[in-house]
């Protein structure tokens, strides 16, 4: 289910307003974030990042270019179809996370973490991943709304969500970041590496780990390294953080 673009579009400066716990973050966006190959290896010596949002963290903002013009109520499962905000006509939307997210999107946080390198599967020759709960219960957001307003038995499509999406992203992207939330049933860490080769791309994914999340939801930020020949492979670095992308590789 996740989907993971290789390549970002830059987007305009714009305004996201995150409220947690009575208090309000008002973030310039800006539209690159620089990132070498150094910034990779260096990351790891640093503590593991933290973006901490609670159980039951409110959100609310403005989506530019909303293309649906009138009130939609937005779910985190297709299933039950459990309303946990709204998003009106002009693209601004409030919305409160429940404290769990759906059974069936939940997996293990060792699953996860390998997940955010999409060939986890394959000829993975560096793996040094440690992972201070891997068994612990965790999931990536997944936002949901009805592009027609749904009657008693109707399910709502799915067609966007936080990590990628035509019509609505709760964050504003860079052009080499992927922001999203993740939740974690525990507090827990994750340092390493993941190395794999992909044979269908011919490229290696080099996915770099340092993330500390707490019990509850969680901001986090994949950064991407330029594409680089390295030993007669093409590389593609990754760098799997806590926090915003917006607030660097500290």
């Amino acid at each position: 289910m996740l989907y993971w673009a290789m390549h970002r579009i830059g987007l305009s400066a714009a305004l996201v307003l995150v409220l947690s716990g009575g208090q309000a973050f008002c973030l310039q966006i800006a539209p690159k974030l620089p990132v070498t190959d150094a910034d990779f290896i260096n990351a790891l010596a640093k503590p593991p990042t933290s973006g901490p949002l609670g159980l039951t963290p409110r959100l609310q903002g403005n989506v530019a270019g909303w293309s649906i013009f009138t009130l939609r109520p937005v779910f985190m499962d297709v299933e039950q179809g459990t309303v946990i905000g709204k998003i009106d006509g002009s693209g601004k939307y409030d919305i409160t996370l429940s404290a769990q997210p759906p059974r069936e999107e939940q997996t293990t946080l060792k699953q996860l973490i390998r997940k955010f390198n999409g060939y986890a599967k394959g000829d993975c020759s560096v793996d040094t991943l440690v992972i201070s709960a891997p068994d612990a219960m965790a999931a990536k957001l997944w936002l949901y709304v009805p592009r027609e307003v749904p009657g008693a038995d109707a399910k709502p499509e799915s067609f966007f969500s936080s990590l990628s999406s035509t019509d609505f992203d709760l964050f504003p992207e860079y052009f080499n970041t992927i922001e999203t939330m993740v939740y974690s049933s525990i507090a827990a860490t994750a340092t390493g590496e993941l190395s794999c080769f992909s044979t269908d791309w011919d490229k290696r994914y080099h996915l770099f780990v340092n993330i500390s999340l707490s019990a509850g939801w969680n901001t986090t930020t994949v950064l991407y390294g330029e594409e680089r020949k390295i030993g007669g492979e093409l590389v593609q670095k990754m760098l799997l953080k806590g926090g915003l992308g917006r607030s660097g590789l500290d």
